[in-house]
């Protein structure tokens, strides 16, 4: 997040390609060690490659100094490599102000990055009996060396950034005019036909990376750029004109502002520098403003996509929930059907059960009614003037004993 409380020194968004052909992961690691090598050199930090890119929290023995970097890889819901980094220092003059760097790198493409560059400064007078001092207004050091590496290339469109203001000749018009009708050009271009009074050099200096400026003190060369432009966006001689992106609606075309030499001559230089680096440099449009990309901005979509990840699983969680009280649902029905099952089986088994026992009672009893029938049918004929010995044919086996045993007898008797 970008305070709007702090005093903004110097913004600066570059779009960064590879100056040559590359592997797909080279750009992103050749920024990343360039930062890595410029940062803990400013920062007087010991701090490893790996854990650099990863992400961080370190500060010096004293506190005089706090680096923090966060990565956000993608994921399958985003291509979007995100990285970003704050680093904090105390003034070693003053203790009560506090620059702080941000930097934030997006990846959408292994060909592209885009970089947002801001250095705060923050001045802690809260009880304090002392005049804010001047703030220096220097752009950071690893923002020159980023323009000037070799390996990378700073652009605007289809332009190719450049340290230096560029010089308008006859033979550049074409060149120009591609610059200005470029569509994916977002740097305003300045034209300066008076650099006797505005230094083009110093203020590309200032604007580096803000802003394209180039000169021309040939007034016929300025006349055959005119010949090839709009009467609304000819340049007027001994002035400065800046040429926002044109818009792709021609009834929405930006007003390109001129800075007359009556307004140079009353101005002055250093007025005219300051204007330009508030415009430019000084001060984040809302559109900026969004889509910047800080150690806040990635702690977001950190946290973001861990809500998300969170409510995933809290859905499969719901759906397993819903599922097992399907399953348990099931499973008690099941469980009563078995039950149920069982207690009529229960109830067969006693009811079996006691049938068996009637039939075998019965049939005992049925076997003592037999049994009692032949024992008074013997007594009879124990009775009779001549009895008969013979067994039934039905009597059990006892039965047919005793019968035998008596007809023993009897016969032994009447001998």
């Amino acid at each position: 997040m970008i305070d709007p409380m702090y005093t903004m020194i110097h913004k600066v968004i570059l779009h960064i390609v590879p100056s040559h052909a590359m592997y797909a992961d080279s750009l992103w690691n050749e920024v990343i060690s360039f930062l890595h090598a410029e940062i803990t050199h400013i920062a007087a930090l010991d701090v490893a490659l790996e854990s650099f890119a990863a992400g961080l929290a370190v500060s010096s023995a004293d506190g005089s100094r706090a680096l923090r970097t966060v990565f956000v890889p993608p994921d399958e819901d985003s291509r979007v490599s995100l990285w970003a980094l704050r680093l904090r220092e105390r003034d070693p003059y003053l203790n009560y102000r506090t620059k702080t760097t941000h930097i934030g790198i997006q990846q959408s493409s292994p060909h592209e990055i885009w970089m947002y560059i801001v250095v705060l400064n923050a001045d802690s007078l809260g009880g304090r009996f002392v005049l804010p001092r001047p703030i220096s207004r220097e752009i950071p050091s690893f923002v020159y060396l980023l323009f000037r590496h070799p390996e990378l290339q700073c652009i605007s469109g289809q332009f190719a950034l450049r340290v230096n203001a560029i010089m308008l000749i006859p033979q550049w018009i074409d060149h120009f005019l591609e610059l200005l009708y470029d569509g994916g050009r977002s740097l305003p271009v300045i034209m300066i036909t008076c650099p006797d009074l505005i230094s083009p050099g110093e203020l590309q200096r200032q604007l580096l990376g803000n802003a394209i400026v180039c000169f021309c003190d040939d007034p016929n060369t300025i006349f055959m750029l005119n010949d090839r432009l709009p009467p609304s966006c000819s340049v007027p001689l001994d002035s400065i004109r800046t040429y926002l992106p044109f818009a792709r609606d021609e009834r929405r075309q930006p007003v390109h502002p001129i800075i007359a030499l009556p307004d140079i001559q009353r101005l002055g230089s250093q007025e005219i520098y300051a204007a330009f680096r508030q415009a430019y440099c000084e001060n984040l449009r809302a559109s900026e403003r969004s889509g910047f990309i800080t150690v806040d901005t990635c702690r977001t979509v950190q946290m973001e996509r861990e809500q998300a990840a969170l409510c995933q699983r809290l859905v499969r969680a719901d759906a397993d929930l819903r599922g097992m009280k399907k399953d348990l649902s099931a499973s008690q029905d099941r469980c009563q059907s078995l039950q149920d099952q069982l207690d009529a089986l229960s109830e067969k088994h006693a009811r079996t059960g006691v049938e068996e026992y009637e039939a075998l009672l019965n049939e005992c009893m049925e076997e003592a009614d037999r049994t009692k029938h032949m024992l008074q049918s013997l007594v009879e004929q124990l009775y009779s003037a001549a009895p008969d010995f013979t067994p039934p044919q039905n009597a059990p086996a006892f039965i047919k004993d005793l019968y035998d045993a008596l007809g023993f007898r009897a016969r032994a008797f009447h001998r």
